[in-house]
């Protein structure tokens, strides 16, 4: 199926123009977040074995297992167009600036601050 039958109506997630701009720059990254959109939230007490964090789609942080196995320096002021948390592979948060695109970790907020969830 060509890529513009699947293009989601950004005017309809509530972001901003900028946001819609910069995501229509980004096609593929675009198809991945609007699946991510339609996916539930995480369960509560979910544990992930791998996170990352991206910067512009460019793995910044992972941690497998709680060890770091990726630590990217960035200059202090770098302020990446978007922003990307995956969890065990999956979008879990995804921002652009100040909007929000993607938040599936309400379930898991009481995990937040938490060194470990594995007892």
């Amino acid at each position: 199926m060509p890529i513009n039958h699947m293009v989601p109506d950004l005017n309809n997630w509530g972001v901003s123009d900028q946001t819609i701009a910069i995501l229509r720059r980004e096609p593929n990254i675009l198809a991945d977040i609007a699946k991510a959109r339609n996916r539930p939230p995480l369960p509560p007490g979910y544990c992930p074995d791998v996170i990352e964090v991206l910067f512009e789609d460019v793995p910044y942080l992972r941690s497998e297992q709680g060890v770091l196995s990726v630590l990217r320096d960035c200059l202090p002021d770098y302020q990446p167009r978007f922003i990307e948390y995956r969890m065990d592979e999956e979008t879990a948060f995804f921002q652009v600036g100040s909007d929000i695109v993607v938040n599936r970790l309400e379930g898991i907020a009481d995990l937040m601050g938490r060194i470990s969830c594995r007892s």
